[in-house]
Order: structure tokens, then sequence, then C-alpha cells
């Protein structure tokens, strides 16, 4: 089974980092910026089933945002991530919800999992600009999606973030009224 993830999320918010985190075990402290769009595959099994995930890791700059819209097409899930010491970041979350939505040609409804990244930043209590319970709230919003705290830098939560969309797109898969 193959499912297209997109990966939104403004600049800096740490996509490209929990995608090469995911996909090729690796973490720099070097700032990743994509042009355009690039995607990684993974292998996987879930439910006994054999998968490939071609997650593509968009820009987030808006200079981009039309190319951006074009990776959408044949879209089966979406991981939404914001920098939770950035306020600003999870304020347009939802910006990126829609241009999802807008953009997705699917006869089914797109699958959501939202993360809040670089919770190793938050050690220091003032540097929290996004609670926990604000990050499930939005999840919740749309369609009950899932909602993680990762950390592309400590490999917290980076794993199950991407199981747990891929295991929701095979049992959405197998069933398709779910």
């Amino acid at each position: 089974m193959l499912f297209k993830l997109v990966m939104v999320g403004e600049v800096g918010v740490g996509k490209s980092s929990l995608l090469l985190r995911y996909t090729d075990h690796t973490f720099t402290d070097q700032d990743i910026a994509s042009i355009g769009a690039d995607f990684k595959v993974k292998h996987m099994v879930s439910h006994r089933k054999k998968l490939k995930l071609q997650i593509w890791d968009t820009a987030g700059m808006e200079k981009f945002r039309l190319m951006t819209s074009s990776y959408f097409g044949g879209a089966n899930g979406v991981v939404v991530v914001f920098d939770v010491t950035n306020r600003d970041s999870f304020a347009n979350a939802e910006r990126w919800i829609a241009e999802a939505t807008n953009y997705s040609n699917q006869d089914q409804p797109l699958k959501y999992v939202f993360v809040g990244n670089k919770v190793d930043l938050v050690s220091d209590k003032t540097k929290r600009e996004v609670a926990t319970s604000e990050g499930e709230s939005l999840a919740k919003k749309y369609n009950n999606s899932t909602y993680f705290e990762a950390s592309a830098k400590s490999n917290l939560h980076v794993d199950e973030l991407f199981e747990c969309l891929a295991s929701q797109l095979v049992e959405q898969n197998l069933n398709p009224l779910a």
C-alpha cells in the first residue's frame, strides 16, 4: 500500500528535521531551509500490511506557498507541525490545514496528525508559548486527530507520530467508511 503524506508548517518549525530523523535516523542543529518540496520514502508494516510512505517535506516560506500547494494532489495524510516555543507557528496551523483541504483531491477526507515540535527546548518553562492542551484542542477540532509533542533532536515521539498516521490510513483503507 502506498500512502502520500505531506508535512506542513511555518518556516523553522522542524519539518525537515523530523523527516530526516524518521527516515535517515539523523539530526543536525543547522537550519535546513527547504526550497519548494522534497520527499523521502519509508517502508514499514502496519496491521500486517506492507506500506510505502512517500513523505513530502514542503517549504514553509511564503515565497514557496504556490509551489507547495501543488504537492497536496493525491495526498492521503498531513503532518501539521508547529514549534511549541513559537506562538505564531501555532496560530498559522489552521491556515495550513485550509490549504491542504483546498488543494487535495481525495474522495476520502485527509487524515491529520498534529505535532508540537521542539519540546526539548521547554525544560525552561518560560520558553514554551503553546500549551499541550492547546495542541490537543486543535487536533480534536479536525476529525478528532491525534496530537504529539515531539523533538527531532532527542528523537521523542518521531517514529510514533508517523506510525500513528500510517495506522489510521490503513484502517481507513480497509474500512472506507471510517
